[in-house]
């Protein structure tokens, strides 16, 4: 019973059905990009640059279809190796200054050269740096080229059935169109002893390590201990143990001499004239082979051997795409574990079980050592005492000696109100006194006792009142109450703008008292007590962290950009140093000792039970 199959799966046999079904060039395009895409990979974005119409090159055709943000670089890259007829590797921000900040990751381009005549080129975002990654996209960027150059060449689209192109497709759109894995295995070797006139063809797939046949051509069901099955068999073992196609007796197709021990065997059993195998290969590894037999005089000509290559390049992605659709979904776990055991076992992937052993290693290390858990929180530095100078009485501003910022001493004039109003004041009680004085003794020489007690009033009043207009004359003079700084104030842009008894015009600060106030999150404010010890880094002096000791706990929670705080308020115990009032870092608390793996996952554990906790009744 076949399982549904996974969405990946049904798209690439979508692309390769779009593929089989391509009528013209323009319908080719974006599914081979697609399938050349997914078979290069890891590839973020391709895309394909070339002519329409003999017009100016332009992009055809994007994968995925809708343009990321690597589109226009990829489409300057394909540009250049139009221009440069060579194949091109670039590195995007190589060398900038956010080199460092950049993900591993590489472009590549490679132009369709039809002879002399440069029809485009395609452009691929690989998502790895690695040089053996690279340079095997690099070959497989080509050899794709190379199926898609040979279609222009022989304008098989609509004209020509008879290249090794055509062939390739004909022969994918027979594995395409069966629904099951042995159905297309079985069509595609009737069509390969059709249209290449072959005597045999047989396709193996490999189980438990050794190549077994699932299709044989002029047999639908065949005996596993038949003589020719074992010989076949071993043929095919040959060619995948060598891993490289064997064209039997001829010379191998690859450079080198090619055991074929196995072959000659199954040769002089079926007296044929040629065995020509080919191994199937599915994402770097090999899945099965092909062996295909002939009686012709002369066995396989190049054109053929071109177009059987190009076929069994796209029957092993197929088949096994195939084959993982005819498993139950029980059969495709057992084998994607056996996949990941494979890492771990034997002598291959020894890069794999390294990443594994340090992984491991790194698990086992953060479980173990242990770090100070430091609670960290937004800070600033305020003065521990704030001594104000006000207005003593409504006026105007009539000069400013100080600002904020500014280091002043106990008696040092700051700033000064506009006093010739009080000064006129002065002036007329003054006068006005003389008067009384001069009434006074007229008073005395006429001896009239209730005129010298209203006099004697009269001039008492111009004394108090002189009195106090003589204060706010002194007063009109702002001076410092205490050394230190300066922390808010500035009047040297209000020079006689009115200011109102009782306003604050400064704010003085002492020098060597400070106190830290940090905000602390609501999800860490459990752990903070009274004593516990921290250090203060302030933006202004990022090289001279401040010891500090917290003082108390404000249990008032505030808004603070989105989220829940409470302050939390501390001394600084060392040195303050440069330290001044306004300045603002981030504070750390030490709290206590914990695990590397526990500090790094504290905020998603606490962030997986509140959501679990909502969601559960």
């Amino acid at each position: 019973m076949n399982s549904i199959n996974p969405p990946h799966q049904v798209r690439v046999t979508e692309h390769w059905a779009d593929l089989a079904s391509a009528q013209r060039f323009a319908d080719l395009r974006s599914p081979w990009l697609a399938i050349m895409a997914m078979r290069i990979g890891p590839v973020s974005e391709a895309l394909l640059f070339d002519r329409v119409d003999d017009a100016e090159y332009r992009v055809t055709a994007t994968y995925p279809p809708t343009a990321g943000p690597e589109c226009s670089e990829l489409e300057a890259l394909a540009r250049e190796a139009v221009y440069e007829r060579r194949g091109l590797v670039s590195i995007p921000h190589e060398g900038g200054d956010n080199a460092d900040e950049q993900s591993a990751g590489c472009h590549l381009a490679y132009p369709i050269m039809l002879g002399d005549f440069v029809h485009g080129a395609v452009a691929v975002a690989l998502a790895t740096d690695q040089q053996e990654r690279i340079n095997e996209a690099m070959r497989h960027l080509q050899w794709s080229l190379a199926w898609l150059r040979d279609f222009l060449q022989q304008k098989v689209i609509g004209t020509s059935g008879t290249g090794p192109a055509a062939m390739a497709l004909e022969g994918i759109a027979d594995m395409v169109g069966p629904k099951n894995f042995s159905e297309a295995a079985q069509t595609l070797a009737l069509r390969l002893v059709t249209r290449f006139d072959l005597e045999r063809v047989a396709i193996g797939f490999i189980k438990h390590g050794a190549v077994r046949i699932e299709a044989i051509s002029n047999s639908a069901s065949f005996g596993k201990r038949m003589t020719l099955v074992r010989l076949i068999e071993q043929a095919m073992d040959e060619a995948v143990d060598q891993e490289r196609a064997i064209l039997h007796p001829s010379p191998a197709i690859e450079d080198g001499d090619a055991i074929s021990r196995a072959h000659q065997a199954l040769r002089d059993e079926t007296q044929c004239t040629a065995l020509l195998t080919l191994p199937l290969m599915d994402d770097g590894n090999i899945v099965g082979a092909i062996l295909c037999e002939s009686v012709k005089e002369h066995g396989f000509a190049q054109r053929d051997i071109d177009a059987l290559n190009a076929i069994s390049a796209f029957a092993g992605p197929i088949l096994t795409l195939r084959a993982d659709q005819s498993r139950p979904l029980l059969s495709r776990l057992v084998r994607s574990l056996r996949r990941g055991t494979a890492l771990l076992v034997g002598p291959r992937h020894l890069k794999a079980k390294l990443v594994l052993s340090l992984l491991v290693a790194a698990a086992v290390a953060v479980s173990v050592i242990e770090t100070d858990y430091a609670i960290t929180a937004d800070a600033s530095v305020d003065a521990a005492v704030r001594r104000a100078v006000v207005a003593p009485f409504d006026g105007f501003v009539l000069e400013a000696l100080a600002r904020a910022g500014d280091e002043v001493s106990s008696g040092d004039k700051v700033a000064a109100l506009d006093d010739r109003e009080h000064a006129l004041e002065a002036l007329f009680w003054q006068s006005e006194r003389q008067q009384k004085l001069l009434e006074y003794d007229r008073a005395m020489g006429e001896r009239d006792s209730g005129l010298l007690n209203v006099i004697r009033a009269q001039i008492e009043q111009a004394d108090v009142r002189l009195g106090m207009i003589r204060s706010e004359l002194e007063q009109a003079q702002l001076l410092a109450p205490i050394d230190g700084m300066i922390v808010s104030g500035d009047l040297s842009n209000s020079i006689g703008d009115a200011v109102t008894r009782g306003d604050v015009l400064f704010e003085i600060a002492p020098l060597e008292a400070y106190r830290l106030t940090l905000d602390v999150d609501e999800s860490q404010i459990d752990q903070v007590e009274p004593g516990m010890t921290g250090r203060f880094l302030s933006s202004s002096l990022p090289g001279a962290p401040f010891e500090f000791s917290v003082a108390q706990i404000t249990p008032i929670a505030l808004p603070r950009e989105g989220r829940t705080v409470f302050r939390v308020e501390a001394d600084i115990t060392g040195d303050a140093g440069n330290l001044r009032p306004g300045m603002k870092g981030i504070g750390k608390i030490a709290a206590f000792d914990a695990p590397l793996i526990w500090v790094w996952t504290r905020a998603f554990r606490d962030w997986w039970r509140m959501t679990l906790w909502s969601w559960l009744p």
